[in-house]
């Protein structure tokens, strides 16, 4: 019966799209997973980071206080006063040279694990990806020229801050030889042409308490337009 080949060539195509949109869906949950993995890890090293600004403040409000003494001293010429408020900075100072120590070993550390996940996440992605920038931490010292300064989120961090990935879907790479009349048709920059090819996801860090704690968030998941 002629209906018989019919049936199994609609059965073969539908088995094959079913088959195709499984990788679509893998491709996206596997972009979802690595940038969300990137930025969770960046955010427990930003509030590992942020808890040590009380210690800052702490630290560059004495050193205000026992400068000013200093200073008092030396006016009045007050050898024994100086002498103490002399040792009470070298206390401080050597305080914040093992703070800054701390301070920088975090954020170093967030920029080189960040590097080393994307570096993994493109290697064990099953598509291929065309663009995913592991960025670096972006915080800035208050005040800048601090010894140990406190370090806060800069400005429109939640904007900065984002990762994304960009990748060509399993789709686009199936489908690439059957579509190739596109072009010769003018057709190559028409939506479903940039939508088969060009996929993203991407994930920034937000304010959940206050500035006191930050966590990932999923952001922009989708196709490009």
């Amino acid at each position: 019966m002629i209906f018989a080949p019919v049936t199994l060539v609609i059965l073969s195509a539908v088995a094959g799209l079913a088959l195709i949109l499984k990788f679509e869906v893998r491709a996206a949950a596997e972009c979802d997973h690595a940038v969300f993995s990137l930025q969770d890890q960046r955010a427990k090293k930003l509030n590992e980071l942020l808890r040590h600004n009380s210690a800052a403040r702490r630290l560059m409000r004495s050193k205000s206080v026992w400068q000013k003494r200093l200073a008092a001293a030396e006016a009045n010429a007050n050898a024994p006063a100086i002498a103490i408020c002399v040792a009470e900075l070298a206390r401080i100072t050597s305080a914040q040279i093992a703070l800054a120590a701390v301070q920088h070993a975090i954020i170093d550390s967030s920029d080189q694990e960040s590097r080393f996940s994307a570096h993994a996440a493109r290697n064990k992605m099953s598509f291929a990806v065309s663009q995913f920038d592991s960025g670096r931490l972006l915080v800035r010292a208050s005040p800048p020229l601090q010894m140990a300064p406190e370090y806060h989120p800069v400005e429109n961090f939640f904007q900065n801050q984002r990762v994304t990935m960009e990748y060509s879907s399993p789709l686009a790479t199936i489908l690439a030889s059957r579509f190739s009349l596109l072009a010769d048709l003018r057709l190559a920059q028409a939506p479903l042409a940039r939508s088969l090819h060009h996929h993203q996801c991407s994930a920034t860090i937000v304010d959940r308490e206050l500035n006191e704690h930050f966590q990932s968030q999923m952001t922009d998941v989708g196709f490009d337009e």
